[in-house]
């Protein structure tokens, strides 16, 4: 059945399991919606996408959902579910890639996708736009995370709660924003919120702002400036960066064989916004670092044991085929690459 012949009955159109045919994607194409615009980011174009190539984790291996406070996967009875289930709905705008096949927006469809057993789907492809971005947006990372705010308004979407939108502005704000930056920065988002409700979210981080203290932004470059002038010889961690805590415990292990002696730590947040929340973050990231150098004790415990035992801790056991060579069938079996 053609598609033009199905979409006068119906806004779906069905998706194979096993993969989407070009033909069927140009037709599909054509029925989309507008892209939108968003700051800081520019549309390039639609295309399919093999969902085993999408990357939906951040460096610590987080589902790297930086708007959401709370990630829940759908149920069985889900209406966004049982609608994907239909097949693509081109009424509603694809979810968003952003360079390396980054999953922009979407996360719930993405998990709703691949439960459903779908090889592919149609994405929207956005890159950064340096020159498209607000007042408020100084990285492609901040714009990244106004594009993920922005696209859970409206359209059917779950929308944001006002404590996930109120930690948006905090992590975003600096000391200089009074409350009508606030409001305008709310604005720039586009959230669908009236008047009156971005009154009120502003005048709650305002109040915030005026009971919990001022806070004194600090970057990774001016700690580690910081520490050497105070000439203690100590590692700064940064307690809101999110690997950080890897990081710092390779830099942990790294000093202590250097200099046989304990590591010492000073510690930072690069984004607090009160007083309160440094103390948090500061007792959470130690926490970690100190629960993460354990496992390292045990680990080199083991690897010593191994050792003994004249066993490399770590066996190399080959490669996952990638070389193409003319005329010679693709491995299915791991093979040997490199000298090591």
């Amino acid at each position: 059945m053609k598609i033009k012949e199905t979409s006068k009955k119906s806004n779906f159109v069905p998706i194979p399991r096993k993969g989407i045919t070009v033909e069927l994607f140009r037709e599909i194409e054509k029925l989309l919606p507008e892209p939108p615009q968003l700051p800081g980011y520019k549309f390039s174009h639609f295309s399919v996408v093999s969902l085993s190539q999408i990357n939906t984790k951040d460096k610590a291996g987080n589902t790297a959902n930086s708007v959401r406070s709370v990630f829940k996967k759908n149920g069985d009875d889900d209406p966004l579910r049982i609608s994907l289930s239909k097949g693509i709905d081109v009424t509603k705008f694809p979810p968003i890639l952003y360079p390396n096949s980054n999953l922009g927006d979407g996360f719930h469809r993405f998990y709703d996708l691949k439960s459903l057993d779908y090889e592919q789907w149609i994405f929207a492809i956005y890159v950064p736009d340096a020159s498209s971005r607000s007042q408020f947006q100084f990285s492609d990372e901040e714009a990244l995370e106004d594009l993920r705010l922005s696209m859970n308004a409206g359209d059917g979407k779950t929308p944001n709660t006002d404590e996930e939108i109120l930690e948006h502005v905090r992590k975003r704000m600096t000391k200089e924003w009074d409350k009508n930056k606030i409001k305008k920065y709310l604005h720039t988002l586009e959230l669908n919120l009236s008047g009156n409700k971005i009154d009120g979210l502003a005048n709650t981080i305002d109040r915030e702002k005026q009971r919990k203290g001022v806070v004194k932004p600090v970057t990774s470059t001016e700690a580690e400036s910081f520490i050497e002038k105070t000439g203690v010889g100590a590692l700064y961690f940064n307690t809101k960066a999110g690997a950080s805590v890897e990081r710092t415990a390779v830099a942990v292990v790294r000093s202590i064989n250097a200099t046989k002696s304990p590591a010492k730590i000073c510690t930072f947040s690069s984004s607090a916004t009160s007083h309160y929340q440094i103390d948090k973050d500061h007792d959470k990231a130690v926490e970690e670092l100190t629960s993460l150098i354990d496992e390292l004790m045990q680990f080199g415990l083991y690897c010593a044991i191994l050792k003994n035992e004249g066993k490399d801790p770590v066996e190399v056991i080959g490669s996952i085929p990638q070389k193409i060579i003319k005329d010679v069938q693709m491995p299915t079996h791991i093979v040997k690459y490199g000298t090591k």
